[in-house]
């Protein structure tokens, strides 16, 4: 294969696609994966310490949340869409919602 072959097949391989929305999602998914590894590995260690079904099962509400949040954040972070704003506002509600709840009800 020549250059000009290489650059064609490269070029019908990505075509619709967006570079710098792919390196965005590439990042901001590395970075929601640590998120959510951190978040999920802190409530699973509290949880075997005081076990209480409700918190278990907001636990994966509130790691799933935080990791999207940080995923829409990161992406909006470096292709500057409205909408990635939007959608990491929105799910940054529910985190804090879903945060609330379990901290609420832990002292119950």
């Amino acid at each position: 294969m020549n250059k000009e072959e290489i650059l064609n097949k490269s070029r019908k391989e990505n075509s619709g696609k967006d570079l710098a929305d792919m390196e965005a999602i590439n990042k901001a998914s590395k970075y929601a994966f640590l998120v959510f590894a951190v978040v999920s590995g802190a409530f699973a260690i509290y949880g075997e310490i005081a076990y209480n079904l409700r918190f278990i099962l907001n636990m994966w509400f509130v790691s799933l949340f935080a990791s999207e949040a940080v995923m829409f954040f990161v992406k909006y972070f470096y292709i500057r869409k409205k909408h990635e704003l939007i959608i990491a506002i929105m799910y940054s509600v529910f985190l804090i919602v879903a945060l609330g709840l379990t901290i609420l009800w832990m002292m119950l």
